[in-house]
């Protein structure tokens, strides 16, 4: 977005306003824009349209990595950065993206294959127990602050190395004494409390709000512009060229050589 008087760039909206407010002294007439936005869209039902859309790839998101099915993770990933990359969030953009290159271009077929599907763990052995392997990590990481801490801050290399090669070790030989004392252990998910009465009153609300009835000229003023689509903004003359300075980085690392 540019600055109408000095054509200075902008990333978001509610900064070019506030350059071109305290710049350029421009006052915007709020009610004239507003009237011109709404009378053609209904930007409260595009907002409702676009919540379920990232719903729905949330949900289909978290329940691939359920069922450990690492090729429909990756990809939700495909539609993923591209709302990274609209909303004004490049790390996680860039992120996914060199993801999708590693596995399509960077890697070998084993190592793709294993970037895939290898981003699970299962402790219980049933169908849909799989949580992603970083969560686990963090597990161990726990694990790892708790026995540190009987050094009394006397931490070293020697001692960092220690623990960290006889965590798992230490975590069997807990797991084996709890098991044998009939100590139970906390199955650590939070306890799920029913919503049914929340849900009813939301849906009662939505009714009445007719979010789901295209009516035009209503917008909301948190949103008043609310896009049918979001990914419409996208430049894409601009999105392939980032695509292809990144590529060109990807290739620049020695790992990748």
């Amino acid at each position: 977005m540019t600055c109408r008087y000095c054509g200075k760039k902008y990333v978001r909206r509610s900064y070019l306003n506030k350059h071109e407010k305290k710049e350029h002294g421009h006052v915007e007439d709020t009610q004239e824009s507003t009237n011109m936005i709404t009378c053609e869209q209904d930007h409260i039902y595009n907002y409702t349209r676009q919540v379920l859309v990232l719903l729905l790839l949330r949900i289909n998101h978290n329940n691939a990595i359920s069922l450990g099915d690492g090729g429909r993770v990756v990809r939700t990933y495909k539609f993923f950065y591209l709302f990274f990359k609209i909303s004004g969030c490049p790390k996680y953009a860039y992120a996914t993206l060199e993801l999708l290159a590693q596995i399509n271009y960077l890697l070998s077929p084993r190592l793709s294959y294993s970037l895939t599907w290898n981003r699970f763990v299962n402790h219980k052995g049933l169908i849909d127990s799989n949580h992603p392997i970083d969560l686990d990590v963090e597990h161990d990481n726990k694990s790892f602050k708790t026995d540190i801490h009987s050094f009394r801050g006397e931490i070293t290399d020697k001692s960092i190395s220690r623990i960290s090669q006889s965590i798992e070790v230490s975590n069997a030989i807990l797991a084996s004494h709890d098991k044998s004392a009939c100590v139970r252990k906390p199955s650590g998910r939070h306890s799920k409390i029913s919503n049914e009465d929340e849900v009813k009153i939301l849906v009662e609300e939505f009714q009445q709000a007719e979010l789901y009835k295209c009516i035009l000229g209503r917008c909301h003023k948190a949103f008043p512009n609310m896009k049918e689509n979001l990914l419409d903004e996208l430049d894409m003359t601009k999105f392939q060229l980032w695509v292809k300075n990144s590529m060109k980085k990807f290739c620049e690392k020695s790992y990748y050589k």
